[in-house]
């Protein structure tokens, strides 16, 4: 297990116009950055792990998730092809269990896997709470059902599963805004030199105090006994 200490917590500033509800501001002692991407076979297999931490020690922490984007560039490197990415969904199924059918790559591959990162900012701007709902519905859709989720059309009916305003989620698709707030997300992966997906980043509520790190989720598996 690859645990270490990271830098200070960063002010991880979102755009301005970012919205977020009362319940997303109340101060809790931890706060978790979770680095993920939607494409990630490993980070859909920590979500089991997060939710049952959550259930039972939310009211200690917050997670705050942060888009890597290794697995939404590295399809596009092509070095992965469709069958060598089928064969790394298809080995984190066998080593975790979790549904992770890498036939997608061959049936239907994504299309254009940015825009995938690009709508759940989109979404955040609406909440964090909102942004997580849609995380989520990304990854059912993507690993349960073996949809390409990054068409415009498909994007905006998850939208609409998760009860997202949808004019202003269409409205805010593909905007600078959006684009923006992934680019923070970038930047931080890169300057807290986060270089595995998933990783779990828990700092305490003094800014001044290194972070603790955690990566690789199934070599975090051992959460699940918490």
């Amino acid at each position: 297990m690859s645990v270490n200490q990271t830098g200070p917590k960063h002010n991880h500033t979102q755009p301005k116009e970012a919205q977020y509800s009362f319940f997303d501001l109340l101060k809790k002692p931890i706060e978790i950055y979770m680095f993920t991407d939607p494409l990630c076979p490993e980070a859909w297999s920590l979500d089991p792990i997060m939710r049952k931490l959550q259930l039972e020690y939310g009211r200690f922490f917050t997670i705050r998730p942060i888009l890597t984007g290794k697995w939404s560039y590295i399809y596009q490197d092509d070095l992965h092809t469709p069958k060598k990415l089928k064969a790394q969904w298809e080995k984190t199924a066998c080593v975790t269990g979790v549904c992770c059918d890498g036939d997608l790559w061959i049936e239907n591959p994504v299309s254009y896997p940015v825009n995938v990162s690009i709508a759940i900012k989109t979404a955040e701007l609406q909440g964090i709470k909102a942004g997580r709902r849609y995380l989520r519905k990304v990854q059912e859709k993507l690993f349960l059902y073996k949809t390409d989720i990054s068409t415009d059309d498909e994007l905006i009916q998850i939208a609409q599963d998760v009860h997202l305003d949808i004019d202003e989620f269409k409205r805010d698709l593909h905007s600078d805004t959006a684009k923006k707030a992934l680019r923070c997300d970038l930047n931080l992966t890169k300057e807290m030199d986060v270089d595995h997906t998933p990783s779990l980043v828990f700092f305490n509520e003094d800014d001044e105090d290194e972070g603790l790190k955690l990566s690789g989720a199934i070599r975090m598996r051992f959460m699940s006994k918490f």
